[in-house]
Formats: structure tokens, sequence, C-alpha cells
């Protein structure tokens, strides 16, 4: 599985170029190899523990906050917005757009596990909210407020 994910990510991008891989530069490479560090902890860790590893490790590369689970679901936020360092502002304020109580959705949705709490699998959500923040007819606020309304 991990080798057909990996084969898929140097894909991405693919339709602009031939040599090499636009999607698996440095940056996502990092976080590719991050990833696939706390995986190695599956015969130590429960699966819940080793996925929040990631998204912490995540957070801490952004320099966001990571202690309630207001900043977890933003921080997964961050990563289905495959955002790096210069797109935190901007995230944050499309965060902070939201009512409070949109907010609160996306955090149920974002922290819940699929086993205990309900939770919807949107399998092509970190394309659709990246193709919605280069829309300036959609942009990732529109976006956001249509997922609240799907969950």
């Amino acid at each position: 599985y991990l080798l057909s994910l990996v084969g898929v990510m140097c894909g991405l991008g693919g339709a602009e170029a031939t040599r090499g891989s636009l999607f698996l530069d440095q940056s996502n490479g990092e976080m590719l190899m991050a990833g696939i560090a706390v995986l190695q902890h599956l015969e130590s860790s429960s699966p819940a523990s080793i996925y929040w590893t990631f998204i912490a490790d995540r957070a801490a590369a952004l320099r966001l906050p990571f202690d309630s689970l207001d900043h977890l679901a933003f921080a997964r936020l961050a990563c289905l917005t495959r955002a790096r360092r210069g797109d935190v502002t901007v995230l944050q304020s499309e965060w902070q757009r939201l009512s409070r109580s949109d907010r609160n959705t996306l955090v149920r949705h974002f922290v819940a596990d699929g086993i205990s709490t309900l939770a919807f699998s949107f399998s092509f959500l970190p394309l659709y909210l990246a193709n919605a923040r280069r829309n300036r007819a959609v942009g990732l606020h529109r976006a956001l407020l249509v997922l609240v309304e799907l969950i």
C-alpha cells in the first residue's frame, strides 16, 4: 500500500511535467518521510497515537500549536490543504472567518476517528481544498462552508 501511495504522490502533477515529480518535491518528500517514520511504531503504538503523532509533527513543522482539540483540528486542516509555512497566516485567517459553530463542526469532524466517533471519508478532500484555494470564484472559505454543510 505504501509503495502505491508513494507512486501516486510522485505522479501528482504529471500532466504538467514529464521530468521528475512536481508534487513530491523536498518539502512534500520530508512530509512523506515523516509519515513513514511514525509508521515504524505500528507494533508498539496504537493507530490513533501514530496518526496524531504525525499531525502533531506537521503542526510543529508549521510552527502551529497542537495542545488542544481545536489546535489539532486546525493542524489537520493544514495537512489537508497541503499548507507550507508561508500558507499558515492565510489559512488561519480563513479559519477565523468561519463562525464558531462552523469551526466546531469542522473540529468535531477532523478529530473523529471513524471508529468510536462517526466520521466521513472524503477521498479527494485535499484536491478539493487545493483547487478551491486556487479558484478565485470559490476560495477556501466557501469550500469550508460547503464541507460544513456536507458534514
